[in-house]
């Protein structure tokens, strides 16, 4: 989400305070709702895969939670097709 925010102060589209109003506002929706994923587990993905441990942590929570993973990531998608799902899939397309 900050990536994309930070898209838009750089393309003009929002200024700096607008940009903070709106990550305060997800971050006061989201108090409480986090969810933590085991680094060991993480790295396993890692050590099997050719994704980020960024994406990792991405599958290991989907895997967690018991739930499909969207992804457009063709990475992701390709290395973990039991838990990734593309968009198109998903739509039936």
């Amino acid at each position: 989400m900050r990536n994309v925010l930070a898209l838009y102060i750089r393309k003009g589209h929002l200024s700096l305070a607008d940009v903070q109003q709106i990550m305060k506002e997800a971050t006061d929706l989201m108090q409480c709702q986090e969810y933590e994923v085991t680094a060991n587990q993480v790295l396993e993905l890692v050590n099997i895969s050719t994704c980020s441990a960024c994406d990792c942590e991405f599958v290991v929570l989907a895997r967690d939670l018991n739930v499909s993973l969207l992804s457009v990531d063709r990475q992701i998608l390709k290395n973990f097709p039991d838990t990734a799902l593309s968009l198109e899939t998903f739509v039936g397309g």
